[in-house]
């Protein structure tokens, strides 16, 4: 149903279409002609004339700037109503839009005088007046989704047809100038409503995409509208009345099929393709080149006052070939640059990159510039930065279709992804671009890798203070609550005992025997705390002797326990000592619960100031699902907030390989030394 429809509406347009351009091509001459006109009604009056004289200018050159405005207002509306025609014939709402800005654009230069010289035209010229509004009021209450949101825009658009209907057809009294007046402003307060509905659409109802593609059409009718009050302004019977409220006049109207096309190629409205440089490069060239001739020609003529020289005309010409070339150059970089970006010069995109990255200061910032850079440096609808874990770190634009994905690597490791989308709908980018894009990412990779090191730091500095924290909270309470309450009551039992020491020395004496036994509670329990903050096996024997307390531990069980240490441990770090300590403790802890294993070894090793420890068993190895437990992320914990690494997987043979390297950096090359001593 909707197919037919579709045809029935580009079977109606064409007509419609053709009937406006047929009318614009008739009224053309009329309308240079009646600009030549010099009369006190005319739109050259005496005094206008007179002032271009003592200007110097000629009314021919005054007309032609006037033609030149309108068809510059009208070429433009029905080139790009083409093009959208062309591009996406079966989308209803580009179908709208393209009618609506070849007719308005047309019919909306046709004055008066030419159904004067063409009366039996004035039917299919209100015909094409009367479509070329109800277009326009259409446009605006269904743009861009061909939706008529909200519900109640029908009450806006319906009374808009009926006018339209009332002032171009009824023949009685609504002929009369005052009806026809007071119609004309009810039908502009009515599209101003309907300007309305769009702002409301773009607060209350539109998706972010349609946000952005609703955008600068909306503010190019409103700003059409303020400009064209303000042009009615200016006194028509003065040159620079009328020259100024001319030029502010087609310069509004001209606005909205430019918002139109611009947000065809910022926005991807309708997902048209933006490789339409080269014709945009050549009718914009053709126009410039056209102004270039008309202007020389112009200025020659007043001038000289010579009217009609074919030399003045040569002169014109030779001008233009001599700017063809500059300006084809010229315009065709300029071109790009707005279509394409920096794509054309990879060179100027990774400057404007290094520069962004020296501008900023913050992470948030400097990630922010990268994803900037690379949009801006390729044109792309969409570019974003996702950390390995897959949260976004920073995005531009309005993510939509397909995505794809480019690494950031940086010394071999993946620090990022780049995810971008093409501008090309179920494309990708070319070649050309993605080696680009790949460059970018590679000189944006060192700065990711320092943000990414500074927000991990971030995050070790708050889990160190929360950690302190909580090991303070631990301690407050075991000796509010454990140690305190039992030195408390020791004053209380000694005072007993003493109260009854001389009459009753038995009772005194069990009161203190029992008070023995809970001093000796406090102290273990005193130990306890002692233990949990640095075990004192470290400090009794060195990390040495406190792994020869945990081999020594698991000799009543059938475990085959190897130790390859090769180096003293005397000089390591504290804080190295008791995490190699509790890991290997854990490790072991692990092999005799979960790895059925009958033999493990450890191997500790000290190169470039990093210990490096390895447990490896025998056992069942890893499980095909690993849920790590308390044991494996305490173990983890504390290795990564030393700024070490760890990892678990399975070993070669079968098993389970541990494997844990720890920066030793007061005590590296002591130990190196040592080692070196004791291989001899």
């Amino acid at each position: 149903m909707q197919v037919n429809l579709l045809k029935v509406c580009r079977i109606l347009a064409i007509p419609v279409i053709a009937a406006a351009a047929a009318l614009y091509i008739l009224n053309f001459p009329i309308v240079y002609s009646e600009l030549q006109q010099i009369c006190d009604t005319c739109s050259m009056t005496i005094r206008m004339k007179e002032e271009l004289s003592s200007l110097g200018w000629t009314s021919n050159g005054y007309g032609l700037y006037l033609l030149l405005l309108s068809m510059f207002f009208s070429i433009g509306s029905v080139f790009l109503g083409g093009l959208i025609f062309f591009k996406r014939p079966n989308d209803p709402m580009a179908l709208l839009v393209a009618a609506t800005l070849a007719v308005f654009g047309l019919v909306l230069t046709i004055t008066d005088s030419f159904y004067e010289a063409y009366p039996a035209l004035i039917i299919l010229g209100k015909l094409t007046s009367f479509f070329a509004t109800a277009l326009f009021g259409a446009m605006i209450c269904c743009f861009p989704d061909f939706k008529t949101t909200p519900k109640w825009s029908y009450f806006l658009v319906i009374p808009l047809f009926l006018l339209e209907l009332l002032r171009n057809f009824l023949p009685f009294p609504i002929e009369d100038l005052f009806w026809q007046d007071w119609l004309y402003h009810v039908e502009w307060v009515l599209l101003l409503a309907m300007g309305g509905t769009q702002i409301y659409r773009y607060r209350k109802l539109s998706t972010p995409l349609q946000r952005e593609q609703i955008k600068l059409p909306v503010i190019a009718f409103l700003l059409a509208v303020v400009l064209i009050i303000i042009s009615v302004q200016f006194p028509t019977g003065l040159l620079w009345g009328n020259l100024v409220g001319e030029t502010l006049y087609f310069a509004a109207l001209s606005l909205i099929p430019l918002s139109f096309f611009l947000a065809i190629i910022r926005y991807r409205l309708w997902f048209i393709k933006p490789l339409i440089n080269r014709t945009i490069l050549y009718v914009t060239l053709s126009m410039v080149l056209l102004g270039i001739y008309g202007g020389v020609i112009f200025v020659l003529s007043s001038a000289l006052h010579v009217k009609g020289s074919s030399f003045i005309s040569l002169i014109g010409a030779v001008a233009v070939a001599v700017f063809v070339q500059p300006l084809h150059n010229r315009l065709h970089g300029v071109i790009n640059k707005l279509m394409y970006g920096d794509r054309h010069d990879p060179y100027a995109a990774l400057v404007k990159l290094g520069n962004r990255l020296e501008e900023t200061s913050s992470p948030e910032l400097v990630l922010n510039a990268i994803v900037h850079s690379v949009r801006d440096a390729l044109r792309l609808p969409y570019v974003s930065l996702v950390w390995p874990n897959g949260k976004i770190a920073a995005e531009s634009g309005i993510p939509l279709l397909q995505l794809k994905v480019v690494e950031v690597v940086y010394k071999g490791e993946r620090v990022a992804d780049l995810v971008y989308e093409p501008s090309e709908r179920e494309e990708d980018l070319p070649k050309e671009d993605r080696e680009i894009l790949k460059e970018l990412a590679r000189q944006g990779g060192a700065a990711i890798h320092a943000i990414r090191l500074t927000q991990e730091l971030q995050q070790f500095r708050q889990t160190l203070v929360t950690t302190r924290e909580d090991e303070r909270r631990r301690l407050r309470r075991d000796l509010h609550d454990g140690l305190g309450p039992e030195i408390a009551a020791f004053s209380f039992k000694i005072a007993t005992a003493r109260h009854l020491l001389r009459n009753d020395p038995h009772e005194a004496d069990i009161i203190l025997k029992a008070l023995q036994g809970d001093i000796r509670n406090a102290v273990d329990l005193v130990r306890n705390l002692v233990h949990n903050l640095r075990p004192p096996v470290l400090d009794e024997y060195g990390l040495g002797g406190a792994i020869s307390e945990i081999v020594r531990a698991y000799q009543s069980t059938d475990l085959d326990i190897k130790c390859d240490i090769p180096f003293s441990l005397q000089a390591l770090d504290a804080a190295v000592e008791v995490a190699a300590y509790r890991l290997i403790q854990e490790g072991f802890a692990n092999v005799v619960r979960h790895s059925h294993a009958s033999e493990v070894h450890l191997i500790l090793s000290l190169q470039k100031g990093w210990l490096n420890v390895t447990i490896e068993d025998n056992g069942i190895g890893m499980p095909s699902i690993r849920r790590p437990g308390v044991g494996l992320t305490s173990m983890r914990e504390r290795v990564e907030e030393l700024g070490g690494t760890f990892s678990i997987a399975g070993g070669a043979g079968g098993g389970t390989v541990i494997r844990a390297e720890l920066p030793n950096r007061n005590g590296g090359e002591e130990n190196a030394a040592i080692a070196g001593i004791a291989g001899r």
